[in-house]
C-alpha cells in the first residue's frame, strides 16, 4: 500500500530516483511494522539493536563521505575502461579501509560478536579455525 501511494508522485517529482526512495519507504514501513506487532505479542526490546544499527549506518556514512569527495574530484571517464576499473578498485579499497577502521573505533564487530575486551586480530583468527 505505501509503495503504491508513494511511487508514482516520487517519480514524478524526483524522477528515477524516485523508484528507489518509493522502495526505500515500504521497506522502512514494513520492517517497522514488523517490529511493532513483535514488541506487541512478545514483548521484545530493541535498545541494543537499534544502537547496533545506528553504530553501522554511521560506519556507512563514513565511508561514503570520502568517496563522494574523491569522486568529485576525480570523475570516471568512460572512454577508458581499464582506468575506470582501476579508479572503481582503488575508491572501493579507501572505502573498505575507512569502515574497517570506523567501525573499529566503534567497536562495532565485538558488539555485534558479543564478545568483550577483544582484538580484531583475535577475532578474525578465532573464525577462520
Amino acid at each position: 500500500f505505501v509503495k503504491l501511494i508513494s511511487f508514482f508522485p516520487l517519480v514524478k517529482v524526483v524522477g528515477t530516483y524516485g523508484m528507489i526512495i518509493s522502495s526505500s519507504l515500504c521497506s522502512i514501513f514494513s520492517i517497522a511494522l514488523y517490529l511493532f506487532f513483535l514488541k506487541k505479542y512478545f514483548d521484545i526490546h530493541y535498545s541494543s539493536t537499534f544502537n547496533r544499527i545506528l553504530k553501522t549506518i554511521l560506519a556507512s556514512f563514513a565511508m561514503i563521505i570520502p568517496a563522494l569527495i574523491i569522486h568529485h574530484f576525480v570523475p570516471f571517464n568512460f572512454d577508458n575502461r581499464l582506468l575506470g576499473l582501476l579508479i572503481m578498485a582503488a575508491l572501493g579499497l579507501i572505502m573498505m579501509i575507512i569502515y574497517y577502521f570506523v567501525s573499529t573505533l566503534l567497536k562495532l564487530p565485538q558488539e555485534i560478536f558479543g564478545i568483550e575486551d577483544i582484538s580484531i586480530k583475535k577475532l578474525l583468527k578465532r573464525f577462520r579455525a
